[in-house]
């Protein structure tokens, strides 16, 4: 069956690659899955084990420095195999996952070109989503990500805004869209633009998601006023194509999802927070947050701590107790505390990710799909490497695997329309998918309201 399903897709895919003259080119291996959870291990075992070079996937190990915070790969690891976009941007410099995918490309086409093997490895896993598949935006259809985000912060530091008065379908295609540009637009305003323009569009949005609704709209003034359903509609009627993406980008892929235990993770995410504080976490951000705030004021401008990597888990929950001037010992308890709940709560988000995306997606292509348990790193020789190595022996090999070493099936459970919006008269609520709208006509609140008729 998995032979059967790569020859199907492979041949077009070497011809694209120009590796018809080697069909036993190496697969792209993913290794994802929540934090905390062994992805490095293991992507650096199956890189030193199979000739292979991992491509770092976590938006926030691009960056350098900041190697508590990110928990980033340590260099002794990285000496071990080749490592690629990682430890290269500085921190405040704006990364798309339009940026990431256009550059990881390149690498994965280098190291393929050195027929050895990629291994795709973070936990950002829409990183990872743009790699494996095609989508809708494309390098040659659209601008630099990264250069629309600095002429955005150019935009917001030189006050350039738009009233919301003057905001209709005409003012917003006739110069560039940046976010900051409608700033103090509301985004109901944005969202009846987009509703104008492409209803079909706006149906599956949440009004109050102006970043979507902005980014929906900045594509379609660059595809020249086309729709973005009809672009969307084009790219899933591609062979191979589906409802959340166009066809497999490299079809001889193969995924391993490392998974721990909720109850095991969840302690070993708060161990790792009590880690980072002992190895000089709180220096490493208080040394950051003043380099920032001195450059900031020498080229004239306020600190603003309200985007880009201050967002990120770690920073923002210790934003409070790091601009004091008089440490408090409480607010540091809490910071610490809210540390753990937001990354027990981020590995949550990963996970839903991968049932949603890939456990649940059942019309779209799925590469095979192995999970190997994590729980326990005094079985991990068994439970995971060794594991890993025989099912990669076997792929390579063009070999039957056995029934213990089956890939993870897709799920069966019912299909759902996630997407729609829907909103409810009587509440005035706004529910994004079917889910939420179900939630919602069953709480106690719309069924008193209901009942009252009011």
């Amino acid at each position: 069956m998995l032979a059967k399903f790569w020859n199907k897709f492979t041949i077009p895919f070497l011809k694209n690659m120009g590796r018809m003259n080697n069909p036993t080119a190496p697969p792209v291996v993913v290794v994802l899955g929540a934090t905390g959870t062994g992805k490095t291990k293991l992507s650096i075992e199956l890189a030193q084990k199979f000739n292979g070079e991992v491509v770092n996937a976590d938006s926030l190990q691009v960056y350098k420095g900041l190697d508590i915070i990110t928990n980033k790969v340590t260099k002794e690891e990285m000496a071990m195999v080749p490592h690629h976009l990682i430890d290269f941007l500085e921190p405040l410099t704006p990364i798309t996952v339009v940026d990431f995918r256009n550059r990881a490309l390149k690498v994965i086409q280098d190291i393929f070109q050195r027929n050895k093997m990629p291994v795709i490895v973070g936990g950002t896993h829409y990183y990872i989503e743009a790699l494996l598949w095609e989508f809708l935006i494309d390098a040659d259809k659209t601008a630099s990500d990264t250069f629309l985000f600095q002429q955005d912060k150019m935009q917001k530091e030189n006050q350039i805004e738009t009233e919301s008065s003057q905001v209709n379908v005409d003012t917003v295609f006739s110069k560039p869209i940046f976010m900051s540009s409608f700033k103090d637009v509301p985004s109901d305003v944005l969202y009846n633009i987009l509703m104008e323009v492409d209803p079909e569009a706006a149906q599956v949005l949440h009004p109050n998601d102006r970043r979507k609704v902005i980014r929906i709209l900045q594509i379609i003034q660059r595809n020249n006023g086309t729709k973005y359903s009809d672009l969307i509609k084009d790219q899933h009627s591609k062979t191979g194509g589906s409802n959340l993406s166009g066809p497999l980008r490299y079809p001889k892929t193969v995924i391993f999802w490392t998974h721990t235990e909720p109850d095991i993770l969840n302690k070993r995410l708060d161990d790792r927070v009590d880690e980072m504080l002992r190895q000089g976490l709180l220096k490493e951000l208080t040394d950051f947050h003043t380099n920032y705030a001195s450059s900031r004021v020498s080229s004239g401008f306020k600190p603003d701590y309200t985007e880009g990597i201050f967002q990120a888990i770690g920073f923002k929950e210790f934003h409070s107790y790091l601009v004091q001037e008089e440490k408090n010992e409480k607010l540091l308890e809490k910071s610490i505390l809210e540390m753990k709940v937001q990354t027990r709560r981020y590995a949550k988000k990963q996970m839903k990710w991968i049932r949603n995306r890939l456990l649940e997606a059942h019309n779209r292509i799925i590469p095979p799909l192995f999970q190997v348990n994590t729980s326990h790193p005094e079985n991990w020789v068994v439970d995971v490497r060794d594991k890993a190595f025989q099912i990669m022996e076997r792929i390579i090999a063009d070999d039957i695997l056995p029934h213990d070493l089956q890939p993870v099936s897709q799920t069966q459970t019912k299909v759902i329309d996630r997407k729609r919006v829907r909103r409810c008269d009587i509440c005035n609520k706004v529910c994004a998918g079917q889910e939420q709208w179900e939630a919602h006509v069953q709480s106690k609140g719309h069924r008193a309201l209901k009942k009252t008729g009011i």
